[in-house]
Order: structure tokens, then C-alpha cells, then sequence
């Protein structure tokens, strides 16, 4: 029976798809594929550690996968069920389409370019007291936690179908409105009332 079957080895991911064979795998290292595996398994691939920009995503991929889109699937998904997580997201899409968004795909980065904050607070104990920090985001936390407010978002709210929620949140953050944007706007409001705590991010 034919199936698809993962190896982690390293910095690679190797899937294959072949009859249950009893021949070892042969060991691949950084990512170059032995060229004789290769006439003996021509369905094998690889697929290396991917970045957006310059931030690593360390989820192995699909050839030709969206890294962004990906992690929302991942955001999405609930109790391990990728595939209904990704049915989801494509409704999602289709939805943006039927709303009159030509592009969806650049419409959801857009968004989560919106409700990605650039700076939060963190609690910091200094001298016997703790101090609300404002500190700078890294550009990877930025996306999560666009990621989770956009969701948050559709889930607090009620009466639809999620794919229809999730699609009004995405065109409202897009737009810069809506619960993600605000909660944005509040961490960048207390960050920046703290500011003359700032000198105790060296601690």
C-alpha cells in the first residue's frame, strides 16, 4: 500500500512515497539527496528550514507552501485536525474572494502585518519591585501574536460559521480596524506609557 512517510534528520525533512519496502532509508545531511536514492526513490523530496524575510520557520513544509499561511493553519487547527484546519483557511480565502478581494492571500499578510505590534511590556523585578518594561518585539512574536488576536477575534464572536468570522476579522485588520488593531493599539499605548521604565530592559 502506497503512503506518505516523514524522516526528520537534522535541518532536513524527507518525505517519500513508495510501496513498504524493508530497504533502509539512506541517511541525507544537510539537505543534499544521495543521487542514487534518488534513481531508487524518484518520488523523494526535501524540504529545508524556510524563511519569511529573515525569520525562520521552523515547521517543515510543503513545496511551494505559504510559511505565513501555514502557521495560521497551524493556529487554527485544533486537536491535531490539520486538514479541517485547512479547509477552514480555504473557505476563508474563497469567502475574501466572494467580498470582492482579488488578492485574499495578499489581503490576510496585510492584515497580520496590521495587528503585528512592534513593541510590548514585560514584567521586570528590579530592586524589590517589578516594573511593566516596554521592550521591541521580534519580528517572529510580532506575527504570533497578530495570529492570535485575529482568531481570538473570530471566536469571541457568535451566530456564523468560522471561516465567515474569520474572513470579516481579516478584511476589518486589513483595513486597520477591528479587536486585533485595538489590542495593538493598547500594547503600543502601555508600552509607551512606560517608557521611562525602559532602561531596566538591560536587567
Amino acid at each position: 500500500m502506497t503512503g506518505c512517510h516523514f524522516k526528520n534528520d537534522g535541518e532536513t525533512f524527507v518525505s517519500f512515497a513508495f510501496p513498504k519496502l524493508s530497504t533502509k532509508i539512506p541517511q541525507l545531511q544537510k539537505g543534499e539527496l544521495n543521487p542514487a536514492s534518488a534513481g531508487e526513490y524518484p518520488n523523494l523530496s526535501i524540504m529545508k528550514r524556510t524563511f519569511v524575510g529573515k525569520i525562520p520557520f521552523r515547521a517543515r513544509l510543503l513545496p511551494g507552501a505559504d510559511p505565513l499561511q501555514e502557521k495560521f493553519i497551524n493556529c487554527i487547527m485544533l486537536g491535531g485536525k490539520k486538514s479541517i484546519a485547512r479547509e477552514i483557511f480555504a473557505k476563508m480565502l474563497a469567502e475574501l474572494r466572494n467580498k470582492g478581494e482579488t488578492k485574499p492571500e495578499e489581503t490576510f499578510a496585510i492584515a497580520i502585518e496590521q495587528a503585528s505590534p512592534s513593541m510590548e511590556v514585560r514584567p521586570k523585578r528590579v530592586g524589590g519591585a517589578v516594573y511593566q518594561v516596554p521592550i521591541e518585539v521580534n519580528p517572529n512574536r510580532q506575527r504570533i501574536l497578530a495570529m492570535r488576536w485575529i482568531l481570538e477575534a473570530a471566536r469571541d464572536a457568535k451566530g456564523k460559521p468560522i471561516h465567515l468570522k474569520l474572513a470579516t476579522v481579516i478584511l476589518e485588520t486589513a483595513k486597520g480596524e477591528g479587536p486585533a488593531c485595538k489590542k495593538k493599539e493598547n500594547v503600543h499605548r502601555m508600552a509607551a506609557a512606560n517608557k521611562a521604565f525602559a532602561h531596566f530592559a538591560k536587567y
